[in-house]
């Protein structure tokens, strides 16, 4: 029984000591992937913050592109309603003009009328 007792505590002493190598073994593995995962994190925070950076920079430069398209149509209204003005001012004379025309022709056709009766 002694030799029997023996060989298993030896047993016994390996399989602790077997046991005692898959854990540390296993709190290496576990450390490695806590230590991949942290460094996964923090390249997924930095991409994401990347990305944040990049949107803010689209969205201050349409803000930027609007404020001018916004200032361009302004000053394209009121070079219309200028350019509107000038027109209807020498649509105004041309009309004068025309009936001063009228008038001159009526006048010259009743000195002519009266000439040949």
């Amino acid at each position: 029984y002694q030799q029997e007792i023996a060989v298993l505590q030896e047993k016994l002493r390996a399989s602790v000591q077997k046991l005692e190598e898959y854990e540390a073994r296993l709190r290496g593995q576990d450390e490695q992937a806590q230590k991949v995962l942290l460094e996964y994190q923090a390249r997924l925070e930095e991409s994401e913050e990347r990305l944040r950076r990049q949107q803010d920079d689209k969205d201050l430069q349409m803000k930027s592109i609007i404020s001018r398209l916004m200032s361009v149509e302004e000053e394209l209204k009121k070079d219309h309603s200028d350019m509107q003005a000038v027109v209807d001012s020498k649509q105004k004379i041309i009309d004068a003009q025309v009936c001063l025309v009228c008038r001159n022709m009526l006048t010259n056709r009743k000195h002519f009328l009266c000439r040949w009766h």
